[in-house]
């Protein structure tokens, strides 16, 4: 069992969510998840932001959902968008308050900082692009630690590259868009993602993990 299975699980879309929020229903949609550190704002959320723009030149139909995962963020995700001097934001973006799990669950795609809400969208069976960057001597102790090639759960679990990573000096729009266009225009290439991402979350199990954790420590104390 995993713990953000059962969230997953427990977890009901807002069926007034898309018209609350003013969403259109016509639209390809694709989540823009900056991450819930101010560092993380401001080294990945611009990548993604020309990412998204340079979408927009061949594929004008896609409607840009944004989390905002704390309200104390919004004022750095607003600053970061006015930087970008994205024309037309209100007719192509919105930017909204937490909710992330009912922006995972209407889009086809998600741009995302690696981390915990990266594992979740792809155990929601959304295939995901995750970014990341460090300042370059973390990166580099961390380079000498890292015993893995990759750093998204889904990947470390499969033990092979499942959904994509832009790490560093990768994370440039030139190679994110190319995969954001491929899940959006070619439907066996995001079918087979999904279905990856469906046997690495069934490979998880179900249940309690902390019930059966539990047993299992009362079992070996013979209690």
């Amino acid at each position: 069992g995993h713990w953000i299975i059962n969230k997953i699980k427990e977890f009901q879309p807002d069926k007034d969510f898309q018209t609350e929020n003013n969403i259109p229903e016509n639209r390809d949609l694709v989540a823009l998840l900056p991450g819930s550190r101010e560092n993380e704002i401001k080294w990945i959320f611009p990548t993604m932001l020309n990412s998204a723009e340079d979408i927009r030149k061949t594929h004008p139909n896609v409607f840009f959902l944004i989390s905002c995962a704390r309200p104390n963020l919004k004022e750095l995700l607003q600053n970061a968008i006015r930087k970008a001097g994205i024309k037309n934001f209100d007719q192509n973006y919105r930017l909204i308050d937490e909710s992330m799990y009912d922006i995972v669950n209407l889009s086809k795609v998600v741009l995302v900082t690696s981390g915990t809400a990266a594992f979740e969208a792809a155990l929601m069976e959304k295939p995901i692009l995750v970014l990341y960057r460090l300042n370059y001597i973390s990166f580099f102790l961390a380079r000498i630690a890292m015993k893995i090639p990759f750093i998204n759960l889904a990947n470390i679990i499969a033990q092979r590259r499942i959904v994509q990573e832009f790490i560093q000096y990768q994370m440039t729009p030139e190679r994110i868009v190319p995969w954001a266009e491929k899940y959006l225009d070619d439907q066996n290439a995001y079918q087979k993602t999904v279905n990856d991402l469906k046997e690495v979350k069934a490979s998880l199990g179900e249940g309690d993990l902390g019930t059966k954790a539990a047993k299992e420590i009362l079992c070996l104390l013979n209690l």
